[in-house]
């Protein structure tokens, strides 16, 4: 899929409302989009990024003042890969309009409030690889069914080894 680039001047616009908004690689069209200084964007200002839809593959809204009626915003990104939704208020009631996104490949819902029953709607998502799950309501036990993703939720126990109780 080859898309045309967008504008130079587009590119300024957006950076001047405080987005990070660069190419993914020096000679492509791709961009990536991220709102690390632009904390306060929110639903409103989605129309910001409408004129570079169709280039977005990477969009970061982490920390953003978002909530779930976003989501069907982002379904009309045709080629977005990588969504993070870390630490806003999504709490996953809308989160199936995702199943729309063909190409998601990550999602990152870090510190977030979805829970298990949130993300089961993305079971069997054409694409989606990996779902990052840190922080939120789901738990261990919530999560033994198979998913058709990988499901991150960080909650790593290493077995004691008997080298860890020596004293030199």
């Amino acid at each position: 899929i080859t898309v045309e680039s967008a504008s130079e001047e587009s590119l300024a616009k957006l950076k001047f409302e405080g987005f990070f908004a660069e190419p993914v690689s020096e000679n492509s069209s791709w961009l990536m989009i991220s709102c690390i200084n632009f904390q306060d964007f929110n639903d409103q200002d989605w129309p910001k990024l409408k004129p570079i839809k169709n280039q977005i593959v990477y969009l970061d809204l982490t920390g953003t003042q978002i909530t779930d009626l976003l989501l069907d915003s982002l379904q009309t990104l045709p080629n977005l890969t990588v969504l993070k939704l870390n630490q806003t208020a999504i709490s996953g009631t809308k989160l199936e309009t995702l199943n729309s996104n063909q190409n998601l490949k990550h999602l990152y819902i870090n510190k977030t409030q979805i829970d298990t029953d949130g993300i089961k709607v993305l079971n069997n998502h054409s694409s989606l690889e990996k779902v990052y799950a840190f922080e939120t309501p789901i738990s261990e036990a919530e999560i033994q069914e198979n998913f058709s993703f990988y499901l991150e939720i960080g909650k790593y126990k290493l077995p004691a080894l008997p080298t860890d109780t020596i004293v030199y």
